[in-house]
């Protein structure tokens, strides 16, 4: 697969139709390792660029998302690498990064504005999709 950085279809199974990337290659490489081996498969059949036009603001605020996202992940690791000799600096970085990371919050409110024309373009990009407004896996749902 060639690396893609961009919206994506289907980085996650449910919730969010579209998302930011910065690696497709590292979330196959993701799917391979953690993933259930009877989800593998579908889960990379789907995962693909996003080939229309999306809104500006849902891609400026699917990046913001997941750079800060990747600052909670990386504080979080530091804080937790530092122990009692770096305590407080760390804890209060974790806690900024985790408090950025409700920009969370600010990707739903544009996803949900924009969702009728994201439906639309997921219909015409990914034909024959399991996608049931929930989840790429439906029939797992109903047995839970």
């Amino acid at each position: 697969m060639i690396d893609y950085v961009g919206m994506v279809w289907h980085w996650h199974h449910s919730r969010y139709l579209a998302e930011f990337c910065y690696s497709l290659d590292e979330r196959v490489e993701f799917i391979d390792k953690h993933k259930p081996e009877h989800e593998r498969a579908l889960r990379k059949q789907l995962l693909k660029p996003v080939l229309g036009d999306l809104p500006r603001e849902l891609v400026a605020a699917g990046k913001a998302r997941y750079d800060l996202w990747k600052a909670c992940v990386k504080a979080r690791e530091a804080y937790a690498e530092a122990g009692r000799k770096a305590y407080a600096n760390k804890w209060q970085a974790y806690k900024k990064a985790c408090k950025a990371y409700d920009t969370w919050r600010a990707y739903d409110k544009i996803y949900n504005k924009h969702l009728p024309l994201i439906e639309k373009l997921h219909q015409e990009e990914c034909p024959n999709c399991p996608w049931d407004g929930n989840t790429i896996f439906p029939e797992e749902a109903k047995n839970d």
